[in-house]
């Protein structure tokens, strides 16, 4: 009789570890699921887009973001790197005739 008993306690056991072990696995995916949304690209551009109130300074960085990038870009290519030359010289003489 004791061994039935130790084998029905087992299999209790086991069942009791089986479902424990899964229900951390699904939370486990979900934790997963929710730190891949978090870690997106769109939704941390969305987050800081909502959060645009908090942070007033935040139209200036992406302003200041998007001429860096544009500027890097502009530099770095060789056709348009040729066309620079051209158009510093018209800009430097526009800016002379506004400041004179």
């Amino acid at each position: 009789m004791k061994t039935i008993n130790q084998e029905q306690f087992l299999m209790e056991r086991i069942i009791s570890l089986q479902i424990k072990q899964a229900t951390e696995l699904h939370q486990l995916k979900m934790q997963l699921h929710e730190a891949l949304q978090t870690l997106n690209p769109f939704s941390i551009i969305k987050s800081s887009l909502l959060e645009k109130d908090n942070s007033p300074d935040l139209k200036h960085l992406v302003i200041n973001g998007v001429v860096n990038l544009t500027s890097t870009y502009l530099a770095k290519n060789p056709f348009l790197r040729i066309l620079q030359q051209p158009i510093k010289k018209f800009l430097g003489n526009f800016v002379n005739t506004i400041s004179n």
